[in-house]
């Protein structure tokens, strides 16, 4: 069996008397890639954020690696091995790629701002860089300022700024807003590959249900707060729960959920 790296145990968000999310429990296995999906107002996003330590839950706790994370701070999280990206790109534009990165690289080492660290300390950090740079496909692109990346390429930066940190665990919040059709699949092989490469577990809301049933190992489907279904792409795409929160809505993008499995 699969070790467990995070498990969310009854979490439950409540903001005054609306109830975001309804006492969710799941377990992510080491290595796999675990989609959250469900409708607009499911609160997989609030849940995310939950699981990311943006919110504190209302109640219920959240375990990594064994340890209880419920209320540890995001800077700590990060230390420990949680790396997380948000829906709209978030970097410095003014700097270069690898300025970026390495940055990055540096903050995550708590020796890196004691005064007169070794040189070859700094040494390490771009090397670490220059290595995420090339997971994710930028290489040759270093020098060149992040503001002038076109919109999909700042998505990959994105994840190596993650990637430099050396995460265990990579929480990507709908790595595919705002790409075009044809940028996507390239996006969804740089997430693969950094799984796989990396020996990374990868968690993700996405909406793009392509994208979730071609890389996704399991997905859980939230709906009015609660947890609706969790399974396989292949278990999900024949739930007629799943179908029936997603009528009239999205279900365009499911009716091809079928035909996306095993891409």
């Amino acid at each position: 069996m699969a070790e467990i790296i995070l498990e969310a145990k009854s979490l439950r968000k409540e903001f005054g008397g609306l109830v975001a999310v309804d006492d969710v429990s799941l377990q992510v296995k080491s290595g796999s890639l675990h989609s959250i999906i469900g409708p607009n107002g499911a609160g997989k996003t609030t849940f995310f954020n939950l699981l990311s330590g943006n919110l504190r839950p209302t109640r219920g706790r959240l375990i990594y690696e064994g340890r209880d994370i419920t209320n540890m701070p995001l800077y700590r999280r990060a230390h420990f091995g949680i790396g997380r990206s948000f829906q709209i790109t978030n970097v410095f534009s003014n700097m270069s790629v690898f300025e970026n990165v390495r940055l990055a690289a540096q903050a995550i080492d708590s020796r890196s701002m004691v005064m007169f660290t070794h040189y070859l300390r700094f040494t390490s950090y771009q090397i670490k860089a220059l290595e995420a740079i090339e997971t994710v496909g930028l290489s040759g692109m270093e020098n060149v300022p992040a503001g002038a990346l076109p919109h999909g390429d700042k998505r990959k930066l994105e994840l190596a700024i993650i990637l430099a940190t050396d995460p265990k665990l990579l929480l990507l919040d709908e790595p595919t807003a705002g790409m075009a059709t044809e940028q996507v699949p390239e996006i969804i092989a740089t997430i693969d590959n950094v799984r796989k490469v990396g020996d990374k577990t990868v968690m993700l809301v996405e909406h793009n249900m392509s994208v979730v049933m071609s890389i996704s190992d399991t997905i859980t489907v939230m709906n009015h707060g609660a947890l609706l279904a969790e399974g396989t792409p292949e278990e999900i795409a024949g739930n007629t729960a799943v179908q029936s929160a997603y009528l009239g809505e999205l279900y365009g993008d499911f009716e091809d959920m079928s035909s996306s499995i095993g891409r």
